[in-house]
């Protein structure tokens, strides 16, 4: 987001911004108690990063330190057209960490990315999430400087790396349903490709008709859709580039399966899940294989599936295959 505050109604907004991302995610079966599935690693120290630093926001702007160590925070950190003429390429990283709309954006923010995060890393793994999340956080700075170079102004908050995160969600699973109360009162059920779609018509719109021409969306809060769009696309690339990986997730309900177009082979079947990979070495007949698979099923819970090897891969089809026929 760029600079201004938010009124009431964009308080709102963002607020049931965050009930939608939320809601997506609790009737999954990975949110319930009973399901065991690999802890995020990378997701609770984003989240710690983003939070710590919006207290020590907090405390620097306050009127303790004043104007001056306020602005001098700001013109160091916040991503700007001039501040990358003088040389602070850094701000390409550090914009991520202010959030100056206050309280609704940083709440947001934070129920967003958790939500996300905790689909999407024990899919990814570790290093792939956080790869993507950073990914749409440089893209879509760098979009937003080339678009407001003339222009001017800040960008500061992680919202571009957000949607980013919810493309590459909604690439995978496109179709899957949730419920929300719009305005806490209308139900109402969308699909991520939906929520995805019409964040991008938003972002489109505001794009074409103010940002573009130097001007600054209504309601009286700053707004970056070239920005947000940057961070989309990064979402959808990385998507592109990674769907070639025969991630074999398995499982019938797509909390644990990617879609059949995903994978790179399309003749090789579904793998189960953990919890069901966790039975193959049991019934496999050679100690060999048991401990083959034990090793694979270790590497998954310490990096995701992402992070198998083709053989390793194989290795899972065939026990799953001798499973099949006991």
């Amino acid at each position: 987001m760029g600079n201004g505050g938010l009124t009431a109604h964009a308080a709102l907004v963002i607020t049931q911004a965050a009930a939608i991302v939320c809601a997506m995610l609790s009737d999954r079966d990975y949110m319930q108690a009973d399901y065991t599935r690999e802890r995020p690693r990378v997701l609770p120290w984003l989240l710690g990063v983003i939070a710590v630093a919006f207290v020590a926001e907090l405390v620097i702007f306050s009127p303790w330190f004043g104007a001056r160590a306020s602005d001098a925070i700001l013109y160091n950190t916040a991503l700007s057209a001039g501040g990358l003429r003088a040389g602070k390429i850094w701000t390409l990283l550090s914009y991520p960490l202010l959030h100056l709309a206050g309280l609704f954006e940083i709440i947001f923010v934070l129920a967003s990315l958790y939500a996300l995060g905790r689909a999407l890393e024990p899919l990814l793994g570790p290093r792939r999430f956080f790869g993507i999340f950073a990914g749409a956080l440089l893209l879509g700075g760098l979009v937003w400087v080339v678009v407001n170079w003339r222009h001017g102004g800040e960008l500061t908050g992680s919202v571009p790396g957000l949607c980013g995160l919810l493309v590459f969600y909604a690439c995978v699973y496109p179709n899957e349903p949730f419920r929300l109360l719009l305005l806490f009162i209308f139900p109402l059920t969308l699909t991520p490709r939906q929520l995805a779609l019409g964040v991008l018509a938003v972002d489109v719109f505001a794009f074409g008709f103010y940002e573009v021409v130097g001007g600054t969306m209504p309601f009286g809060f700053g707004y970056a859709p070239s920005a947000h769009l940057g961070g989309m696309a990064a979402g959808w690339l990385c998507h592109r580039i990674w769907r070639g990986d025969d991630w074999s997730l398995g499982g019938s309900r797509p909390a644990v399966t990617l879609p059949r177009w995903l994978r790179k082979s399309k003749v090789s079947p579904d793998l189960p899940a953990p919890a069901s990979l966790a039975t193959i070495h049991a019934a496999a007949p050679g100690d060999g294989l048991r401990a083959e698979v034990d090793r694979i099923l270790d590497k998954i819970n310490a990096d995701g599936f992402g992070a198998l090897t083709a053989a390793e891969k194989r290795t899972l089809d065939e026990a799953k295959n001798l499973l099949g026929r006991r």
